[in-house]
């Protein structure tokens, strides 16, 4: 259902209701309480700050009418939130005005009976101003706390300029996009309440800068933090004072689910054995060795998840053999220790049969799965997502967009969360913490696992640390169930060994260092780099590679090199993670489709141009007098721009049909001048139609913050530019940077 502005602040408001009695308790408490919910995900949760100023002002006994909170982390996607047009000024002034008669003759917070700034001029106003509908941002300042410590006033739309010197200020404080330090979380001691956001953060430096703030403030300001689910705790439970700190699990646990486990590569074992005795004590030979051993550990866990052979090596391994390549010609002898590791792991690399082996499981497991809601089909990544696409749609004899029409949905994107339930899911591997989440979140009644027993141990000692969170929070229905499912893996798990240091590795506790982080991401080529983002997928792209960058609350797409982006960027990340601009592959679908007459004028026109330029070779600033004469003048640069023929893309076209034939007169094109009109007019239609779509796109963005980026949405799409472009929208997300890896050297890495 697509939400109109009443009906979101009505979602809005049913979400955040759910926050007000834990709040009670944290405030009561002065604790720091870890809110986990049963593997589902609050998109308003950056909304409640405001909703205490302004929908809500006094409901908490614990707090003031003008509250002093604080929000970690806070990212484009939180602002664009805040700055959505939902608190009607009328319904406000009467909320805050209830909430100070209430507090009279209570002495708890002095400063209850005095107006905000902006208030007492709005009063005298709001009969004038009628139904305004004003963002939370236009109410409350966004401050930000610099690195330095320092506060940098927001901005406040509308009602900053009604603000009056007599009165309270309301702000939200909030850190800078890049983060907090030990010095710039001093700020936040000075709050009355602290919100941390941890929903599906796997990024390291985000989640060390959240570690930085629970560490210095949370025991001395009462602190909510929610969580998704219990995997996102693992890593911040250790930061926080036993003593000020609680776990508490928020809403009914999902059914427990009926499991069946595919046990595949039984060979797992003694080959883990092999390659154990093939890295043995190589991590003590120094950094250099051991920063290559942790890269062979990740190619040889990705290469036995593989389901489909290929001509070129996952990217883990392509990333151990670049680093060993280089490793031979600087430290060689220490780098042919790992030889043995690196030919274990070639010849994983054709295996057929094991790749055969999981396929034939994975489509078995997905043919025969039981109900009318869908199945899940989670892999590796998009590489193998795609793969499998294309080997279950023959398979079936038919096309792979078919496939979701038949309720099979295949991925691989490590940021996927489930936003409807299935009746099945099916994981083709375990690939971390995700895994669970994500099955979880699918409230499937029946789940499938495809594993080997070194797999299926890793996941039971992953499921072990989650029923331990569940524990401490109290929560013994949700607890019975992870239980549950950990005793239908503990049949099949590995019964040798011991694989806890392997199990960590691959498990997101928090444990890694920022070394680790690096040497994971670590880009194949030295052309490259890697891109982190804070739910800890990652994408390798060239150093030159573009993407759009959301700005000014979602209202502009700026585009960025990868080696610009900064950590708290948000961008938007094609479904392929292409190196391709997403607008434009989007553009390019359309001048395949719906544009495909106006594109054809405009491919017609820069032929012609080319083909008359190569013929008589003028200058361009021949071309510039020759406009000049016709009474067009033209400078340099402009004229050159309308003879860049190594990029179509690039090239532009004169922009008034008086001056695109005085441009075809100075060239002597000699077609007819109503062909010249008609190919003029095609490719302003398709300029024009290049624009709406830029708007479009900027309106998508938006919406899917909003969680408006549903199917009616995504159909109006369909009829405006057609199916191919839906799918390319529907598929892109939009991704925060954690980190931006360069592609150092491996012992600089380390140091």
């Amino acid at each position: 259902m697509l939400l109109g502005g009443s009906e979101l602040l009505k979602e809005i408001d049913r979400q955040l209701e759910l926050l007000i009695e834990p709040l009670r308790d944290t405030l009561t408490a002065r604790s720091c309480l870890f809110l986990v919910q049963p593997w589902r995900r609050m998109k308003y949760f950056s909304l409640l700050p405001f909703h205490l100023h302004l929908r809500w002002p006094g409901h908490l006994e614990g707090l003031p009418v003008t509250p002093l909170i604080g929000l970690v982390p806070f990212f484009e996607s939180d602002y664009i939130i805040a700055s959505t047009p939902l608190y009607d000024i009328g319904e406000v002034v009467r909320a805050r005005k209830v909430a100070r008669v209430r507090r009279i003759g209570k002495r708890s917070f002095p400063d209850d009976l005095i107006l905000q700034d902006w208030e007492s001029r709005a009063e005298k106003r709001v009969s004038k101003l009628g139904t305004l509908i004003l963002p939370g941002a236009s109410y409350v300042a966004i401050d930000q706390v610099t690195a330095e410590g320092e506060t940098a006033s927001g901005h406040r739309s509308v009602l900053g300029r009604m603000a009056a010197r007599a009165g309270l200020r309301p702000f939200v404080l909030v850190p800078t996009k890049r983060g907090t330090s030990v010095k710039s979380s001093s700020p936040f001691k000075d709050m009355e309440l602290l919100l941390v956001n941890i929903q599906s953060l796997r990024g390291l430096r985000t989640i060390n800068s959240v570690q930085t703030i629970l560490t210095h403030c949370a025991s001395m300001v009462p602190t909510l933090v929610l969580a998704a689910s219990p995997a996102d705790v693992l890593p911040f439970l250790e930061e926080c004072n036993p003593d000020h700190s609680r776990v508490r699990f928020l809403g009914d646990p999902p059914v427990s689910p009926r499991v069946s486990v595919t046990l595949v590569g039984r060979d797992r074992p003694s080959a883990e054995r092999e390659f154990e005795f093939a890295v043995q004590g190589l991590d003590e030979k120094g950094s250099q060795v051991s920063d290559l051993v942790k890269l062979a550990k990740r190619a040889w866990w990705a290469v036995r998840q593989t389901l489909h052979e290929s001509t070129v090596e996952p990217p883990e391994v392509r990333r151990f053999l670049s680093a060993h390549d280089s490793a031979m010609s600087e430290f060689s002898l220490e780098a042919s220790m790992l030889t043995a590791a690196k030919q274990l792991l070639l010849r994983e690399v054709t295996n057929k049969a094991l790749q055969t082996e999981r396929a034939k499981a994975v489509i078995d497991a997905t043919l025969t799965a039981p109900g009318s809601k869908g199945t899940l089909v989670l892999v590796k990544d998009e590489e193998e997502a795609r793969k499998l696409r294309v080997t279950l749609a023959d398979e079936m004899d038919l096309p792979t967009e078919a496939l979701e029409e038949l309720g099979v949905f295949i991925t691989g994107r490590a940021s996927y969360w489930p936003d409807h339930p299935f009746s099945a899911a099916v994981a083709a591997g375990y690939f971390g913490g995700r895994t669970l989440d994500v099955l979880l979140a699918s409230r499937a009644p029946l789940l499938r696992f495809i594993l080997d027993p070194i797999e299926a141990r890793v996941a039971w000692f992953q499921l072990q640390k989650i029923a331990e969170v569940l524990k401490s929070a109290e929560a013994s229905q949700a607890e019975t169930v992870i239980l549950g499912i950990a005793g239908e893996l503990s049949q099949h798990v590995a019964a040798f060994g011991d694989i806890v240091e392997l199990s960590l590795q691959i498990i997101d506790t928090g444990r890694k260092t920022a070394a680790d982080e690096a040497v994971r991401s670590q880009p194949s080529s030295s052309q490259n780099i890697t891109i982190v983002f804070t739910d800890g997928s990652t994408i390798e792209v060239t150093q030159h590679a573009r993407f759009e960058v959301v700005r000014e609350a979602g209202k502009r797409l700026k585009t960025l090199e990868a080696t610009e982006l900064e950590s708290g960027d948000q961008v938007v990340v094609p479904e392929e993670d292409s190196r391709a601009l997403f607008s434009e592959q989007l553009l390019a679908t359309l001048d395949q489709g719906s544009l495909a007459d106006q594109a054809e004028k405009r491919s017609t026109w820069l032929s012609v141009v080319q083909a008359i330029f190569a013929t008589r070779r003028p200058s361009a600033q021949a071309i510039v007098q020759g406009m000049e004469e016709q009474g067009y003048p033209v400078d340099l640069a402009t004229v050159r721009s309308w003879l860049r023929f190594d990029s179509s893309e690039e090239a532009s076209v004169p922009d008034r049909p008086d001056r695109f034939m005085a441009f075809a007169s100075t060239l002597g094109i000699s077609l007819p001048p109503e062909t010249l009109l008609d190919l003029y007019g095609g490719i302003q239609k398709l300029r024009v139609n290049h624009r709406k779509f830029g708007r479009a796109l900027v309106r998508a963005v938006r919406a899917a913050y909003l969680g408006r980026l549903d199917a009616v949405t995504l159909r109006k799409i369909e009829r405006d530019w057609g199916i191919n472009a839906r799918q390319l929208v529907e598929g892109a997300r939009v991704a925060t940077v954690d980190e931006v890896v360069l592609p150092e050297r491996i012992e600089d890495v380390a140091d």
